[in-house]
């Protein structure tokens, strides 16, 4: 996405939540300048520049983490919310090309369809839509990945748009869990049920695997783990 539409977008969405705007739209594009790396591979360890199209949700959440834990504690938010909303509006942009299940990036057509969201007004529904949906932290990553990056020059300005409000939401208004008060009984209960299955390795270790498996199911269904989620990021607390 061209360096105006970044700002353009983020102007308008920090506008609308009543943000310093001039200064995150400004961050939006640092992603750019001063590009992320990471490193891959296991015995060869390299470090490549992370990509900003494709899979950039987990990247885009943990600097709303930073962003909120920033933004609770009185610090400054704004360069870690910019280079948030700089993902997720690339994200929203699809360049790619082929026939079926075979895809491939194309620059050619990943400029040409820059240039032509570029073209695209703000949509306002877009951000007001954001603002109404609820988006619990712990649901943020599985909420964004069902918008699917789109090639048509609307959809991906109306999609880049949504993922930035909401994303800017969770980070100054975040949702509140109506059960979030019943975090210490969820996880006292959590933990004595996923005890209960362990006991039938007493009878006979036959049981080992299935009580194993078991107890990490019901440790994983219990609603405290994304409860302890939420109530980290409101604290904004970081592990």
């Amino acid at each position: 996405m061209k360096w105006k539409t970044h700002k353009k977008i983020t102007l308008e969405v920090c506008r609308y939540f009543g943000l310093e705007a001039e200064r995150i739209a400004e961050a939006s594009i640092t992603p750019d300048i001063a590009p992320d790396y990471a490193l891959y591979g296991n015995t060869h360890r390299r470090k490549r520049r992370v990509k900003h199209h494709g899979d950039v949700l987990e990247n885009a959440y943990n600097y709303l983490r930073l962003a909120r834990y920033s933004y609770v504690n009185g610090s400054d938010y704004t360069r870690v919310l910019g280079r948030a909303v700089h993902y997720l509006q690339d994200y929203a942009v699809s360049s790619k090309r082929g026939f079926l299940f075979i895809k491939f990036s194309d620059d050619y057509l990943h400029d040409v369809k820059e240039s032509e969201v570029a073209n695209q007004p703000v949509p306002f529904d877009a951000i007001s839509e954001a603002d109404k949906t609820v988006c619990y932290p712990h649901e943020f990553i599985s909420k964004a990945s069902r918008i699917k990056p789109s090639g048509d020059p609307e959809v991906a300005m109306y999609n880049a748009t949504y993922l930035t409000a909401l994303a800017i939401k969770l980070v100054i208004d975040p949702d509140i869990p109506d059960d979030l008060d019943r975090l210490r009984v969820y996880r006292v209960t959590g933990y004595v049920f996923a005890f209960l299955p362990l006991l039938f390795i007493l009878k006979s270790l036959f049981f080992i695997p299935i009580s194993l498996v078991s107890s990490y199911l019901i440790y994983w269904m219990n609603p405290a783990r994304n409860l302890k989620k939420d109530m980290d990021w409101l604290n904004g607390k970081i592990d």
